[in-house]
């Protein structure tokens, strides 16, 4: 269901980060297209591998919803929602339940991969990235009916976090999709209300509009 992207992506990245980093095998996987079209090296897919996981230390790399300094000696990546805007107009009655109702909406999310070393910094993003695409059909079957990629920014040094020398690489996503509820049902029983001119009666009580024009 759409409106929940910045949650469905924090649990699709650590779900997959736990499979991906179980070996350095499954971590070469995510990269073998992009290894078999020369676009980067299996040593430099190593080496990754040896950066983000020390000694098999999976827990090395967290996902997170904001950057903390509880846990600054670790890479991580924050999962922080962006915008959130109406795509179309409101839409009721949907489908065979006429009692459902839905907006469609555009969603953004921001990644933030920090870490003390640009070159560990870039290893993270490369990761997050090769991981959204090889997990995209999740995004699907929780109705968001597209994930797009809209970009990264620079790989820099974050000036506020200085002291603990990270360094940090944003990814930005989009997600289209449709935030859908149920009618409620009123409490108690339901009322039924009329409006109607002051000298008209309905059930034997005089009604409260009445005209006054302008001079």
């Amino acid at each position: 269901m759409a409106g929940y992207l910045d949650f469905h992506v924090l649990v699709v990245l650590q779900n997959a980060w736990k499979a991906v980093s179980a070996t350095e095998a499954a971590f070469v996987a995510l990269f073998q297209r992009d290894i078999d079209a020369g676009q980067i090296t299996l040593e430099q897919v190593e080496a990754f591998y040896a950066a983000l996981v020390p000694d098999g230390d999976q827990k090395n790399l967290i996902f997170v919803q904001s950057w903390s300094s509880s846990h600054a000696e670790k890479l991580q990546v924050a999962v922080e929602l962006s915008d959130t805007a109406d795509d179309q107009h409101y839409l009721g009655g949907q489908g065979a339940n006429e009692h459902e109702f839905a907006v469609a909406v555009d969603e953004s999310v921001k990644l933030r991969c920090y870490a003390p070393h640009p070159g560990t910094t870039r290893a993270v993003d490369a990761a997050v990235l090769q991981m959204m695409l090889a997990y995209s059909d999740v995004f699907l079957s929780v109705h968001h009916e597209a994930m797009l990629y809209g970009g990264s920014g620079p790989l820099s040094p974050l000036e506020e976090m200085l002291p603990e020398g990270q360094f940090v690489r944003l990814q930005n996503w989009k997600s289209k999709g449709l935030v859908r509820a149920d009618a409620a049902t009123p409490a108690g029983d339901p009322k039924t209300w009329f409006i109607a001119a002051a000298d008209m009666l309905v059930g034997g009580h005089p009604g409260g509009v009445t005209a006054e024009l302008e001079e």
